[in-house]
């Protein structure tokens, strides 16, 4: 499968449909590889990408695209409602929330973050396991 390529889109609304973006995210994916910790650590991700955006946003449709070419490649982009973004560095100990985005850079091999026009999309890329 490393020379192909295939692409998902997916549309949720709310809290309700994650698991089934889970379910999703993580049968695309298994096309690139069978190896049970990659497709956990794609799953937690993606899953506390698409809660943070539906949590967050300003309540339109979330949207996700899965791009397997390889490795893996995970956007998702949702209308912002100009909450900034957590700022870099450790998330205080006390803190019962924040640790969102510190998860999803310590579990993808890559992760942008791209605000235009009241859009957040952020995507996260996913390496083969070695």
């Amino acid at each position: 499968m490393a020379n192909d390529v295939s692409r998902e889109h997916l549309t949720v609304r709310d809290r309700r449909e994650i698991a089934a973006v889970r379910r999703r995210v993580r049968d695309v994916s298994r096309l690139a590889s069978s190896d049970a910790a990659w497709l956990d650590a794609i799953t937690l991700a993606v899953s506390e990408i698409v809660t943070n955006a539906i949590e967050y946003g300003a309540g339109g449709p979330v949207e996700i695209t899965i791009e397997v070419d390889g490795g893996v490649q995970v956007a998702v982009a949702a209308d912002s409602t100009g909450i900034p973004l957590p700022p870099a560095g450790p998330v205080p100990t006390t803190s019962v929330r924040g640790r969102g985005l510190h998860v999803v850079q310590a579990l993808a091999d890559q992760v942008s973050i791209d605000v235009r026009g009241g859009r957040v999309t952020v995507t996260c890329r996913f390496d083969l396991p070695i």
